[in-house]
């Protein structure tokens, strides 16, 4: 490691992304072999052991942060202004305004349709030779899941972000953008990946309006030409700007991996509707 030379062409390495395509090795920070990307995080057994049995009672488990730990050099500087420069713009990118960790969105070059969000977590010790220099970037994801760069609503053909490099989209039928809804009807939606509980951004008109997937389902009041966000991963309705959760009939609307059936019901409807979730793995 202390010898490292980076020797090649920085278009052709593998490298990761930081933020709206900021690849590191652009930058003149290269990616080393022994970068650690744990197929799974640690996972949080619950058990219970009770005395005088064998083993001990299984109650599930979840993830703990996934960390990732990212093994890093960059050649000789001109000078050694120059490489402690380099390390300042680095830090740039990894911290607020206030000089404290942000969260970034990680993207790996050999998994450009999925990113990360992570922030820096730990210690970056910097093992300088000469003008040169090793260090490994901590970074934890304190949601372990690796998520798809862009929202369902946005897969179109002529797509300037989704690229043929986008395997998750193989086979998966996108929405197409916002949805135009006048009268009761029922479209598939695509899951690729784990369940997810996804947004719904609608403007419009109706009398009533539900709309149900997978024996769940949201019952709106009636409203005219308003708009409504709905959250079902965090819980919040916003009505014209105004949280109104307590207003609607709510339950767990989850979808799940593979095809969902949903159903728009309800009266006087005219509306655009738009279904937003990000496809999420581990």
């Amino acid at each position: 490691m202390s010898n490292y030379t980076f020797i090649g062409d920085p278009l052709s390495e593998s490298s990761v992304s930081i933020n709206n395509g900021i690849r590191l090795a652009d930058f003149g920070v290269h990616l080393l072999a022994d970068s650690e990307e744990p197929a799974l995080p640690q996972t949080r057994d619950k058990t219970l052991v009770i005395p005088g049995r064998h083993g001990e009672y299984n109650f599930g488990s979840y993830f703990d942060a996934r960390q990732l730990n990212l093994s890093c050099g960059f050649n000789n500087q001109a000078t050694l202004a120059d490489a402690q420069q380099l390390i300042r713009e680095l830090n740039t990118m990894l911290l607020d305004e206030y000089g404290r960790p942000k969260e970034v969105e990680l993207v790996y070059d050999y998994e450009p349709d999925k990113l990360y969000k992570a922030t820096l977590s730990g210690v970056v010790p910097v093992n300088r030779i000469s003008r040169a220099g090793t260090f490994v970037l901590p970074l934890k994801a304190s949601d372990p899941f690796a998520y798809s760069r862009i929202y369902a609503d946005e897969i179109v053909w002529g797509s300037d972000v989704v690229t043929f490099e986008y395997n998750y989209l193989l086979g998966h039928d996108g929405l197409g953008g916002a949805i135009d809804i006048t009268s009761p009807k029922a479209f598939i939606i695509t899951v690729d990946g784990y369940n997810v509980k996804p947004k719904f951004e609608i403007e419009g008109s109706a009398t009533s309006l539900n709309i149900s997937a997978n024996g769940n389902t949201i019952a709106l009041p009636p409203f005219n030409n308003e708009t409504w966000k709905i959250d079902c991963e965090n819980y919040t309705a916003v009505r014209n700007g105004v949280n109104v959760f307590g207003d609607l009939s709510f339950g767990e609307f989850v979808l799940y991996s593979g095809e969902n059936q949903v159903s728009i019901g309800g009266n006087g409807i005219n509306i655009k509707m738009r279904v937003k979730f990000r496809d999420k793995y581990m």
